[in-house]
């Protein structure tokens, strides 16, 4: 089988879509890895064939004219993610072209198959790997990405539902819009839901790796989602830090990461114990 990977271009996104090209290729798949320009020499020294993605050229992501808060998030939100979403459409429909793939398996946040998903034309079938929690609406109305715990009465539901409320007045509505324009741009219909909500809807399977008690309760979910357990992990040969031999084994030691975005960091270990953490060197 032909299969086209597609990872947003950063870490914490390509890894996983790697560990799944290498289960792919195992099994004889023809597999073409398409990231940034950033990770082609990761991508090449696992073995896969490199094509890359429309990621380097957008406008610098990070608001930093705009204080910490909704504002800022949604145009750093757009920047990143949606900005991108026209030119890897076009450079999606030029590798279907070239290379007739029987499937594209695309993280969560490649949203350049959205325009493919939306439009009228032949595609191979869409599949989405997702590399973070659930993308779907709560029974309770707490908003996403919160983590707020399961609403234990009427009074919390309502209460969340008033936090939801403002979130999609300052941040999830005007996604919407802005992805609307550029899909109306090509002539494209817009989204049958909020961006994140049609990320888990719009394509023809949304795998979730993990099982579904680690996620909330979404109440029925669409046909189109799988839940598919982790991935197995591939052996990483590292060198241990200098402090190894001079830990105390009757303590634990815990590795504190920032997520997706934030993570080309160097490990610290606190003095005096056994707690490492990992000090951010660039968020970019």
């Amino acid at each position: 089988m032909k299969v086209l990977l597609a990872a947003t271009p950063l870490t914490g996104h390509v890894n996983p879509l790697l560990a799944l090209a290498g289960l792919l290729t195992a099994r004889g798949d023809n597999v073409l890895f398409v990231t940034g320009a950033a990770f082609e020499a990761k991508v090449e020294a696992a073995g896969l064939r490199y094509a890359w993605i429309a990621a380097e050229g957008e406008p610098e992501f990070r608001a930093t004219d705009l204080p910490a808060g909704a504002e800022r998030s949604r145009r750093e939100f757009e920047r990143r993610f949606v900005y991108a979403m026209p030119g890897q459409a076009e450079r999606l429909r030029a590798l279907i072209a070239e290379e007739k793939p029987d499937v594209i398996v695309a993280g969560c946040m490649v949203l350049g198959i959205l325009p493919l998903l939306l439009g009228a034309g032949p595609r191979p079938r869409i599949v989405i790997y997702n590399v973070s929690f659930l993308f779907h609406d709560r029974l309770d109305n707490a908003p996403l990405g919160f983590g707020l715990p399961p609403a234990r009465n009427a009074e919390d539901a309502a209460r969340y539902g008033a936090l939801k409320a403002s979130v999609d007045v300052a941040f999830t509505d005007p996604v919407r819009r802005y992805t609307d324009g550029l899909l109306a741009n090509e002539g494209l219909p817009g989204l049958p839901a909020s961006l994140t909500q049609s990320i888990v809807t719009l394509p023809d399977a949304f795998v979730q790796a993990t099982v579904p008690e680690f996620e909330f309760d979404y109440g029925p979910l669409p046909p189109s989602v799988h839940f598919v357990g982790a991935l197995p992990v591939p052996a990483v040969a590292a060198a241990l830090p200098e402090w190894w031999d001079r830990r105390d084994p009757s303590r634990r030691i815990v590795l504190v990461t920032q997520g997706t975005l934030a993570n080309w960091s160097a490990p610290v270990r606190w003095p005096g114990s056994n707690l490492m953490h990992c000090k951010l060197v660039d968020q970019a």
